[in-house]
């Protein structure tokens, strides 16, 4: 390699290291895409737990709620059973990394610099398919 072009590999390097040095260094405020749309939103690290915490008392919340109703949805709405069953997988599948990081927290376990990066949208997005889950048990279809 030439003198050259180590130099603009330099400055790549540098772009994708300042940021990473950032979070590395703990800065204070993380940036998050908000769950129920494209805006951006700033928290600081303790407002950031507080969040984590609710979406995931808010999961389980809901989570409960479909283990006591989908028995009897089940039996008068078998179309509504089969969309929530379908909702429901969903937001396992995107919780799962959520629940995952509490139970590794709960052993006292560290999560990896990567992993860490992509937990702020991993949480937006179980809060998102939970909000979904929760609004369609809502929503009661007329009794015949």
């Amino acid at each position: 390699m030439t003198s050259g072009n180590i130099k603009p590999l330099l400055a790549v390097r540098s772009a994708i290291a300042l940021p990473i040095l950032a979070v590395v260094a703990g800065c204070g405020t993380l940036v998050f895409n908000q769950p129920s749309g494209p805006e951006i939103d700033y928290m600081d690290r303790a407002e950031f737990r507080d969040y984590t915490e609710q979406v995931f008392r808010r999961h389980n919340a809901v989570q409960s709620r479909l283990m006591m109703t989908l028995p009897d949805i089940e039996q008068s709405h078998p179309r509504r059973y089969q969309r929530l069953m379908r909702e429901e997988q969903k937001m396992m599948q995107s919780c799962q990394r959520l629940n995952e990081a509490v139970a590794a927290h709960m052993d006292g376990d560290e999560m990896g610099f990567f992993r860490r990066l992509k937990f702020p949208l991993d949480v937006t997005d179980c809060e998102r398919r939970t909000a979904k889950v929760e609004a369609s048990l809502e929503h009661r279809p007329p009794q015949l």
